[in-house]
């Protein structure tokens, strides 16, 4: 049994086969810990899902920055904040994805699977049926199942799919870190500005002195920009909401540029003898762009997939369809949901300002922090600009 690729997907099935009683290889192009250009939110539910796979200990020792409110910030300057959701004692949190990956990989190495480092060119495909990888020095590794999870530029898909992801159902994306941003404790920010449409813009906690800091935008309407991520980053950091709070030695700094394959793309994921998953498969919210959590979840409804195909001894498509009928019913709705919601917003953003008012005038009636959630803030000196990488 093969696992491509050592993120959460992959090391999550890894976890799940080799608690099983299976013997499966994870390979990874790179050692670990190595970092990931993400915007490193990760929901409570896969905090919840960390814990059901017994990456207990490590997962309540680790110093994981939680977050417990989400404010929104409209198109027309208005702002709205809600709770995020907590269970099991846990909070949502913000923490660095070469913490986070490698704690899952190392759970996954506990668990029993062997790991090794090697780049996975392609698939080994005969009759129809995938029966393998071939790595960089041309050797070949045979299995009787290829689960692959080497993300959204995967080399096993790209030679399984008969067919290109369209741009609408693709997104870029770019994540910086900046020290010296005035945060609010323990809350996410989202941002829908006018500059920034029909993208937008993020600043995530990592600790109270550092934030993950992004934008990003669906690709066919970034082509049409005729512009840069980073420039978008600039526009973003240059925002009247959001200047005023870089203090004179802001530094922006370890700036890297992503692609996601959104999961409202109709595609098969399942071949004789292979499973896609996490962003292998396209398994992304085309609303927020976060993939963590469906990660996993494909991760595990793969591994019991998987489980069963060989215990009967047929890793062929139709046996593998399970995991096919289970991913669905899990994520399908949210996943084409999200998909009509993100057109929407890109398309309508006085829609989003109509809601952004509703509902701050609804928090305003309840007694809320109205300076607090339109953004406003006491006067400060002007700051000097940020330093570049």
């Amino acid at each position: 049994m093969i696992v491509v690729g050592a993120g959460p997907a992959g090391s999550v099935a890894a976890t799940v086969l080799a608690q099983g009683g299976r013997d499966v290889l994870l390979l990874d192009r790179t050692r670990f810990p190595r970092d990931k250009a993400c915007g490193d939110l990760v929901p409570q539910a896969a905090l919840s899902l960390m814990l059901d796979l017994g990456v207990s200990d490590a997962a309540r020792a680790a110093c994981f920055y939680p977050v417990r409110r989400l404010r929104i910030a409209a198109p027309g300057d208005r702002a709205f904040e809600v709770a995020l959701r907590a269970g099991a004692g846990l909070d949502s949190c913000v923490v660095r994805r070469e913490v986070f990956d490698a704690m899952l990989w190392e759970h996954a190495k506990w668990s029993g699977a062997r790991f090794r480092v090697a780049r996975v060119e392609e698939p080994v495909v005969e009759r129809g049926r995938v029966v393998g990888v071939r790595v960089r020095d041309e050797s070949e590794i045979r299995a009787e199942l290829v689960i692959a999870a080497d993300g959204a530029t995967s080399a096993i898909a790209r030679a399984l799919r008969a067919t290109r992801t369209p741009d609408r159902h693709r997104a870029v994306a770019l994540r910086a870190y900046v020290d010296g941003l005035e945060l609010v404790d323990h809350l996410v920010e989202v941002h829908y500005a006018r500059e920034l449409l029909p993208g937008y813009g993020w600043i995530f906690p990592v600790d109270g002195r550092c934030a993950n800091v992004g934008v990003g935008m669906r690709l066919d309407l970034f082509r049409r920009r005729n512009t840069t991520l980073r420039k978008l980053l600039d526009e973003f950091l240059r925002l009247p909401s959001i200047a005023p709070r870089l203090g004179p030695s802001a530094r922006v700094h370890d700036v890297l540029v992503w692609q996601l394959n959104f999961g409202s793309e109709v595609f098969p994921r399942i071949w004789d003898g292979a499973l896609l998953i996490g962003d292998a498969g396209g398994f992304v919210s085309p609303l927020t762009g976060g993939g963590i959590h469906n990660a996993m979840i494909t991760g595990v409804l793969a591994g019991h997939a998987a489980m069963r195909a060989l215990a009967a001894g047929d890793a062929s498509r139709s046996t593998l369809r399970a995991f096919e009928r289970a991913w669905r019913r899990r994520l399908w709705v949210k996943l084409w949901g999200g998909y009509w919601a993100q057109r929407w917003i890109t398309s309508s953003p006085q829609l989003l300002d109509g809601v952004a008012a509703l509902l701050a005038c609804r928090q305003r009636i309840c007694g809320s922090d109205v300076a607090r959630l339109h953004g406003t803030h006491s006067p400060r000196p002007a700051p000097g600009p940020a330093s570049r990488p």
